[in-house]
């Protein structure tokens, strides 16, 4: 009676060609996680800036419509004909120190703010100024790593004291997943108290 030989060990082919094989496999698998990790990383980047903006634009919109008075370099001088708005990169104002308290008529409880993008760290900022100090950070809205470009502007026609607040922040990793570069948000802003428009 023979016997039936049976195959214990693997030749040399069949081991590299496994090796071959378990080295493609984990390699899609490596780089579909790349790849995954990178589109999550950028939408995580994209809503922490929406969160920013949309917070900085409520905060304008709060201290904004009790403004009390607006500084000459923040007012809008229209030009005689209707043509380009006129855009200013910051707003320097006085209004409520506390912006849930309303009081137009009480001027002690006024502080003057400024909203503008810090030239040496590129961060938008609420600064305030009381007492004949010098402007002091308050509060960063944005941070400066994501560039942020703020423009107020008014255009002939429009109503006195109502001003379009347009805030842009690049986003240029936005290109590996095909999807906008810019976050650009606008927002009307009224300003109750004081004609912004001379």
């Amino acid at each position: 009676m023979k016997r039936k030989k049976s195959k214990e060990a693997f030749t040399i082919i069949e081991l590299l060609l496994g090796v071959v094989l378990v080295s493609a496999v984990m390699m899609i698998i490596g780089l579909g996680f790349i790849f995954f990790k990178k589109q999550i990383d950028i939408y995580a980047e994209r809503q922490h800036i929406y969160s920013q903006i949309a917070y900085t634009l409520e905060d304008m919109k709060l201290r904004l419509i009790s403004a009390t008075w607006v500084d000459n370099d923040s007012v809008f001088n229209p030009p005689a004909f209707s043509g380009e708005p006129q855009v200013n990169t910051e707003m320097f104002f006085r209004g409520q120190k506390d912006i849930y308290n309303v009081t137009p008529d009480d001027l002690t409880d006024d502080i003057w703010y400024k909203y503008a993008v810090d030239q040496s760290t590129g961060d938008l900022v609420l600064y305030t100024y009381n007492s004949g100090k010098a402007l002091q950070k308050q509060e960063v809205l944005v941070e400066g790593k994501y560039k942020p470009k703020l423009e107020f502007s008014y255009k002939k026609g429009y109503e006195p004291n109502f001003c379009v607040v347009t805030l842009t922040v690049p986003s240029g990793r936005a290109n590996f997943i095909d999807i906008q570069n810019d976050i650009k948000k606008m927002e009307g802003l009224r300003i109750w108290f004081v004609d912004v428009v001379r």
